[in-house]
């Protein structure tokens, strides 16, 4: 478990690095910690990605040997990225190493009186999420469905929506975030 004390110390060294590596390291990898040195050598792709986090979508590459990625790092063609990345880019490496990140559709089940989650095929899970809507969208209409879509992924959502009928969309992160910002740089700077 992290401590307040620790957190603090972790916080204030990854300012702190990032302050100086951003002047350092303007056009060179910088390796995750703990991280093996990947050379030119090595059997490593290449690949042109971006980041996830946040509605900037940064450009990065993931460095791919063996199916398993070792890291990423900016992509210098990206006109945001300019071949940098934030501390939240560069976790990308610890999200899809993550233990606890699902890897397969899970559905709710009950088992002896438990509620529990069952491993499913991406088929299983979207003929269950069809059986569930399909009488909701007869009785009701496909427009009682709501979507509340955030980043990139969201636009996959949209899709599924507009094949049900609904244009029930909305994304108040946007709203909440971004949106406030342009319109209060609108109305500051003109």
């Amino acid at each position: 478990m992290i401590t307040r004390k620790k957190f603090l110390k972790i916080g204030a060294a990854t300012f702190a690095g990032a302050a100086v590596g951003s002047t350092l390291f303007r056009k060179k990898d910088v390796l995750q910690a703990g991280q093996q040195t990947v050379t030119e050598t090595d059997d490593v792709r290449q690949i042109p990605t971006f980041c996830e986090i946040c509605f900037w979508k940064c450009g990065m590459i993931a460095h791919v040997k063996n199916n398993q990625v070792l890291k990423v790092t900016g992509n210098p063609d990206h006109p945001l990225a300019n071949g940098r990345l934030c501390p939240r880019g560069t976790s990308a490496l610890g999200i899809i190493n993550d233990k606890d990140r699902l890897q397969t559709p899970l559905i709710r089940v009950k088992e002896n009186g438990e509620e529990t989650f069952k491993p499913v095929s991406w088929n299983a899970a979207f003929d269950y999420i069809a059986e569930k809507l399909q009488p909701i969208i007869e009785r009701h209409g496909a427009d009682k469905i709501a979507l509340f879509s955030h980043g990139h992924g969201g636009s996959f959502f949209k899709t599924l929506m507009a094949a049900m009928g609904s244009k029930t969309i909305t994304a108040p992160s946007y709203a909440q975030c971004r949106g406030p910002r342009a319109e209060g740089f609108r109305l500051t700077y003109g």
